[in-house]
């Protein structure tokens, strides 16, 4: 920032803040909370120190909790302690709020022991369901470093949900070991039994797999489960070796189809892709129900094709299929069978599985995917002729994506040597999501020497014409033009003139001075927090304080939740006034304060340092992170991913002994510190592999090295495109389009541009691995 900028930022942060002299009898929270807002903590301290030395007590407005928490945020953590102290005496209403506190004050002091005794204080005193789950959290993390396990006697009665109860139960199976093993064993057990997924049935599996005497046939399976479920694969065949021994089970149990589906799961996902293949084989043989028969065989396709042996995948697959013609498995069957059969230069059986998938009206989604992979690899060669049909037969499907379409539309114009309407097709591609990794195709062809100058043309044109969606479209053709510029300008003139798009345009969060909380009484503990400035204790009662219903006020709710270190809870916010956005309204003049509170960089200093380190692009690391979590460190997935960068546990430990970090646990992954070091180191070591193809890193961070660079085989050129219209799985283009598109908007918010050329790159290495959090299927 400039010095005059910056004289001027100071200038009108000042304007808006109500003076520190404020007058007789004026809500000095006001005064506090702005303070805290913009940043001048100091201050804020300095103005409630002045009050409580005018009005000892305090109580009414909370100023010893604030006091107390300003403190702690500065790190005098003993002046806070006494200062929350306080409180507790003062303010009964705030009195768990100050408890709770305190208790997070002494864990960073080193006093653990102290704090499950205020924690377990706390929880007898059943507090609302935010405060108590966030105690129960913490009280778990202090009784593992030496709290009283005497404390948890009452934990029955202290009516929390289950998901909070789990991990006092971890604890309190650890503090009967010594007295009672059997009884310890079975609360573990039981943990097993209700949940496998949690990351307290990993440390329940990783404790019943300790123990010294060898577990009984039922026991082994369970923790085979849970180690398959928390993606610990080498650990889950180990226990699945001993479940599955000849009489350790009955046999219905032994041969029970989830149970091998696991084991065959394991190997798969380990990389062992011949295991895999057989343990399927047998499975299919197993099992009498069609349907599992053709999950089965056409799981073992897939294996022995991520194995190099396509021919036999085309038998597997082409087994699935007849053990289930019309079944659940069966378009994905033969949609393989048709990519290998055209993969191998057998064409004419290629087209006549096609007429198969596509004559099924069920199987249109499965056949407008198998349209693309044929449309796509006819047009990066330069080949017009069947494409369009192809291409006809995609744009049925029932959840098409218009700039996916529109782009290859586009190509096809191009090759058919018709620039107008190439010209048209991107601008249709553009108009749908700018910022759409298939509109930053569409805009690298139209700056082309072949289409600029009709695009040039295209955009003077539509800028005449006056109409908004034709100015949006000059605008689109020509950015950073004259025309272009000038269209922009006439759109925001002419769309102003509408009652609710000129709202959407002057939204902007609303003063403290004006806050709705300072219109009557204040009578919940919550309601009070968020007057206090804590809007992270105080978050239950944002939503009807700060209301969606009421946009100035919501945009107050994401910004407060942003400035308070809730970047999930702001975006959530954030994105709900997006969808509420008039529809003529294009992203690109939103609010610019909306625009970053959706896209925000959360943890700027890790990203910057991490990235620098790795060499990566920070804003690529930023829109991983916002897809991954949502800047969220407590964030867990149902396949056991972990932190703001979704790591599993053995692709965090393998690079967190490279990294020097030593052997992680899963509490690691949730440090923010931890999280984006892994996250970058891996992106890097995907860039060493991919040759810094931004979209192949993605893919394999998403669904496994290997799966990605079988997508890759699949491509007849090194296009952005093709790759992405190429990709099998669902899950991994939604993921794709959703990082790529986070990655546009942070390069246009942040500088850089919203176009990433796509050079040619070096083949990269093809040995085998998977991704931190990689896909299920």
């Amino acid at each position: 920032m400039t010095g005059r900028a910056a004289l001027l930022s100071a200038a009108l942060l000042s304007a808006a803040l109500p003076s520190a002299a404020a007058a007789p009898g004026a809500e000095p929270r006001i005064e506090w909370v702005a303070l805290q807002g913009a940043g001048r903590l100091d201050e804020a301290l300095a103005g409630v120190e002045r009050f409580l030395a005018a009005r000892p007590t305090g109580a009414a407005l909370g100023a010893h909790y604030l006091r107390g928490r300003l403190l702690a945020r500065r790190g005098r953590l003993d002046d806070a302690a006494a200062a929350f102290a306080a409180a507790l005496a003062a303010d009964p209403q705030l009195a768990p709020f100050s408890r709770y506190r305190l208790a997070e004050i002494e864990v960073e002091r080193g006093h653990p022991e102290v704090a499950a005794g205020l924690l377990a204080t706390l929880l007898s005193t059943r507090p609302s369901p935010g405060l108590g789950a966030r105690a129960a959290d913490l009280l778990a993390l202090t009784l593992g470093r030496g709290g009283d396990c005497r404390l948890l006697a009452a934990v029955e009665s202290w009516s929390l949900p289950p998901a909070s109860l789990r991990p006092l139960r971890l604890r309190r199976a650890d503090c009967t070991r010594e007295r009672d093993p059997a009884a310890a064993d079975g609360e573990l057990r039981a943990l097993l039994a209700e949940d496998t997924a949690d990351g307290t049935a990993l440390e329940a599996a990783e404790r019943l797999a300790a123990a010294p005497d060898a577990p009984d046939g039922e026991l082994a399976l369970d923790v085979a489960m849970a180690f398959f479920g928390q993606r610990r694969f080498d650990r889950a065949i180990e226990h699945f070796a001993v479940a599955l021994r000849p009489g350790a089970l009955p046999a219905a149990r032994r041969t029970d189809f989830e149970t091998q589906y696991a084991l065959a799961r394991s190997y798969f996902w380990l990389g062992d892709h011949r295991r895999a293949a057989e343990s399927f084989s047998a499975l299919a043989t197993l099992t009498d129900r069609a349907a599992q028969k053709s999950q089965a065989l056409y799981q073992r396709g897939r294996a022995l094709e991520l194995g190099g042996d396509a021919e036999g995948a085309r038998a597997a697959f082409a087994a699935s299929l007849d053990a289930q013609p019309e079944g659940p498995w069966a378009a994905a069957a033969l949609t393989s069978r048709l990519r290998l059969a055209w993969l191998d230069g057998e064409e004419g059986r290629a087209l006549e599985l096609f007429a198969l998938l596509a004559g099924r009206r069920s199987w249109r989604g499965a056949s407008a995917r198998a349209a693309f992979f044929l449309a796509a690899g006819d047009l990066v060669r330069g080949r017009a002729d069947r494409a369009g049909a192809w291409l006809d037969a995609a744009a049925a499907a029932p959840e098409l994506h218009l700039p996916e379409l529109a782009y290859w539309q586009g190509r096809l114009a191009e090759e058919k040597g018709d620039p107008a309407g190439a010209v048209q097709r991107y601008r249709a591609a553009l108009a749908a999501d700018p910022f759409d990794p298939w509109s930053e195709e569409a805009r690298g062809r139209l700056a082309s020497p072949e289409l600029a100058a009709p695009a040039a043309r295209a955009a003077a044109s539509l800028a005449a014409s006056g109409r908004e969606t034709d100015l949006l479209s000059a605008w689109l053709l020509a950015p950073g033009s004259a025309e272009g510029e000038a269209a922009l300008g006439r759109l925001r003139s002419r769309l102003s003139a509408g009652a609710a798009e000129r709202s959407f345009l002057e939204l902007a969060a609303v003063p403290a001075a004006d806050w709705p909380l300072w219109r009557g009484s204040l009578a919940g503990a919550e309601e009070r927090l968020l007057a206090l400035g804590d809007w992270e204790l105080g978050a239950p009662a944002a939503a009807a304080r700060f209301p969606d219903s009421t946009p100035p006020l919501a945009l107050t709710r994401a910004r407060a939740f942003a400035e308070n270190g809730l970047t999930r809870q702001s975006i959530l916010a954030a994105e709900v006034l997006a969808d509420g956005a008039p529809d003529a309204l294009p992203p690109s003049l939103w609010p610019a304060e909306l625009t970053r509170l959706l896209y925000p960089l959360a943890y700027g200093a890790l990203l910057e340092t991490e990235a620098a380190d790795a060499g990566l692009d920070p804003r690529l690391l930023a829109a991983l992170i916002r897809e991954e979590s949502r800047f969220d460190p407590r964030a867990t997935s149902a396949a056991a991913a972990r932190g703001l960068t979704q790591f599993v546990l053995p692709t965090a430990r393998r690079l967190g002994e490279i990294l020097g970090l030593g052997t992680l646990d899963a509490a690691a992954l949730h440090r923010p510190e931890i999280a984006i070091r892994l996250g970058a180191a891996y992106l890097a070591e995907l860039g060493a592999r991919f040759g810094g193809r931004t979209h192949l890193m993605l893919a394999a961070y998403n669904a496994g090295e290997a799966q990605a660079e079988l997508w890759r085989s699949y491509c007849a050129s090194d296009e952005r495109a093709e790759y992405l219209s190429k990709v099998g799985f669902r899950e991994t283009r939604d993921y794709l389009r959703k990082v790529l598109v986070s990655y546009a908007r942070y390069r246009e918010l942040y500088g850089g541009g919203s176009y990433e050329p796509v050079a040619p790159s070096p083949a990269a290495a093809t040995t085998p691995g998977s991704g931190p959090s990689t896909s299920s299927k």
